[in-house]
Parts: structure tokens; sequence; C-alpha cells
């Protein structure tokens, strides 16, 4: 285990406690809360534009594609 993928020995995630299986929806309005709201991350209506998926740019500028947004929603969801 280890590197990017691997096992977090150790360490205590929302996972680990439980937070998530016993309020998944409290913990899904908070990721929505801080992703969409706080940070201003939004989907585009704009089709064919290459930087709307790329993942470092909808991280940079906070606009992309419902796909690339999906990514990085889950993405969060799996490090909690």
């Amino acid at each position: 285990a280890g590197g990017a993928g691997g096992s977090r020995a150790g360490s205590s995630s929302a996972l680990d406690t439980g937070l998530l299986q016993q309020h998944p929806v409290r913990v899904l309005e908070a990721i929505n809360t801080i992703l969409f709201e706080r940070h201003g991350y939004a989907p585009c209506n704009r089709y064919g534009v290459p930087r709307d998926s790329q993942l470092s740019s909808v991280m940079e500028t906070g606009v992309g594609c419902s796909a690339s947004l999906s990514i990085l929603y889950l993405e969060i969801c799996r490090r909690l």
C-alpha cells in the first residue's frame, strides 16, 4: 500500500469514524456548500471547449463541464 491510491494507516477520515455512514446527507451538504458556495465551482453551458474538461483548468477557474465537476466531486468524497 501507500502512494496516491494506497492505504492511509493511522489516519482518521469521515468514513473511518462512521460520520459518512451515519449522516450521509449532512456530509454531502457540507461538500456542496464548500465546493459550490464557498469556492464558487459551477458548471458551464459550453460544449466542445477542451479546457472545460481538463481538471487542472477546472480547479483553476472553478468552471467546467458536468463530467469534470463530477470527477472532482467523486475524488473529494473518496478522500474523506
